[in-house]
C-alpha cells in the first residue's frame, strides 16, 4: 500500500459540495489505488447531516490526490489530517 496526500484546491473550498465534508483541508491515507484512497477519504469525512450527494474528495477538480513517500506516519486503517487529527 502506498501513503496518498489529498489536497482541496483553494478555489474550490467555496462551492457547496464541501458541505458534505466533514472537513475540507489536506488529508493523508493508505490505499492501493488512488480511487481508493479518495474513497477512504470520502467515507471518514461524511458529514452526518448533509443532504445525499457525491462527496468532493472523489472529483478531480475538488481535490488533488499524489503518492506522498515522504509521509511515514499514517496507520493502513483511517485518515490524518493536516491538523494531526486522526478519523
Amino acid at each position: 500500500m502506498d501513503t496518498y496526500r489529498l489536497s482541496p484546491y483553494p478555489g474550490k473550498l467555496g462551492d457547496p459540495r464541501w458541505r458534505l465534508s466533514r472537513i475540507a483541508e489536506e488529508a493523508w491515507v493508505r490505499a492501493e489505488t488512488s480511487g481508493q484512497a479518495r474513497s477512504k477519504v470520502a467515507n471518514a469525512t461524511m458529514a452526518v447531516s448533509a443532504p445525499l450527494g457525491q462527496s468532493p474528495w472523489y472529483d478531480e477538480a475538488f481535490a488533488r490526490c499524489v503518492v506522498d513517500a515522504a509521509r511515514d506516519d499514517v496507520p493502513d486503517h483511517g485518515v490524518v489530517t493536516s491538523g494531526g487529527q486522526h478519523l
